[in-house]
């Protein structure tokens, strides 16, 4: 009795309580870098007008690229590109907290049936 309930106990601790934490600490740390405040208005990343993108575009003044650490290397991100990366940050956020859910459905009906 003594030696099941030890194996039940220890079977539920590594296949259920132990990977919840794990899954929940790491897609919290991604969910949380992900919300974090990035936003180019809030990180001080100044708008740049590239002569790249500008050279023969009649409306120059109006065609911005974000200045970043790709400035280095010639690459520049159009301001319409945050927005995209917004989009990703969605779906990312969402397929995360699909994937834990699924997780803690999946698994929590042989949990209660050992418990039981």
């Amino acid at each position: 009795m003594i030696a099941e309930t030890a194996n039940t106990a220890l079977s539920l601790t590594f296949m259920y309580f132990l990977p919840i934490l794990v899954i929940l600490f790491c897609y919290g740390n991604i969910i949380w870098r992900l919300m974090g405040d990035n936003d180019v208005r809030s990180t001080g990343v100044n708008l740049y007008l590239s002569p790249t993108y500008t050279a023969g575009n009649r409306h120059a003044e109006t065609d911005f690229c974000v200045f970043s650490h790709a400035a280095r290397t010639g690459q520049f991100l159009r301001r319409s590109d945050v927005t995209v990366m917004d989009r990703a940050k969605t779906r990312a956020l969402k397929l995360t907290s699909v994937i834990v859910v699924v997780f803690i459905v999946c698994w929590t009906p042989y949990v209660v049936i050992s418990l039981w």
